[in-house]
């Protein structure tokens, strides 16, 4: 692989494990940099599911954003999620540790530029460059893991809500089956806006205020985007009203509905 294509799939790595992360307003920055294009930084303006021109809309969103960095092949892809997760979701030190790998290949430069989409983050104690030594946890804000909790109702219509931390199946299954043993539980979650986590040990703290992701089972991919657009959700729980069971997809894996318990 010759330098430029390092690079580009160093930068590949850098984005996804941003994106793991949940950082993702950063991750529109990193694309605005690497491809010199300050107005890439700006989140789009999505259209409402409901327009009739809605895929078209989303054409020409997805044409305006489009980035040699955001076309991730598997070992890009592979090596950001396996930063990201090893660093405990952390994404100023994921990317950290990715800079240190182009430093040490003499691409000290291109780490600069990299790192300098955090120069002006408020939750850094110090602006300027990262410094491996001292990404310490309490420099970094903790986004968590963002999902979406709702339900299938016997037509196929979905309805889900807001919740923001520790979504990844290994806790939401406990989580669900503590919690939310009917569709009672999961309309009262949607009522109530959302929560901020759904844990087996502890109560649920409702968010009161948050409104309601929409789709139907027919269209499940646009319900996907949906759920990634209005909460930036890693994953979706769906109870599903005619069988009684739980399913969950992962959002920037293959967004397919599976069987959770």
């Amino acid at each position: 692989m010759g330098e430029e294509d390092y690079k580009v799939a160093m930068g590949r790595a850098v984005y996804s494990a941003l994106t793991n992360s949940n950082f993702h307003s950063e991750a529109r920055e990193l694309i605005a940099v690497l491809e010199d294009k300050p107005e890439l930084a700006k989140r789009p303006d999505y259209p409402s599911i409901h327009d009739d021109d809605y895929q078209e809309k989303m054409d020409v969103i997805r044409q305006k954003y489009a980035s040699t960095y955001k076309d991730l092949d598997d070992y890009s892809a592979a090596l950001g999620r396996e930063t990201s997760d090893a660093a405990e979701w952390d994404g100023v030190k994921s990317v950290g540790t990715l800079t240190k790998q182009l430093r040490d290949n003499g691409m000290s430069d291109f780490a600069d530029k990299i790192e300098s989409i955090f120069d002006k983050k408020e939750y850094m104690k110090k602006e300027g460059r990262i410094s491996i030594s001292n990404l310490v946890k309490e420099n970094i804000i903790n986004e968590g893991t963002r999902s979406q909790v709702g339900i299938i109702d016997r037509s196929g219509k979905i309805a889900s809500a807001y919740v923001h931390y520790d979504g990844y199946p290994s806790n939401m299954k406990p989580g669900l089956k503590k919690h939310m043993k009917n569709e009672k539980d999961v309309l009262q979650l949607i009522k109530k806006g959302g929560a901020r986590g759904i844990y087996n040990d502890k109560d649920i703290e409702y968010y009161k205020s948050g409104k309601p992701t929409k789709g139907n089972l027919k269209d499940f991919g646009k319900y996907v985007d949906a759920a990634d657009r209005n909460g930036m959700a890693e994953y979706v729980y769906l109870y599903n009203m005619k069988d009684k069971k739980w399913y969950f997809a992962d959002v920037y894996g293959d967004k397919k509905l599976k069987k959770l318990f």
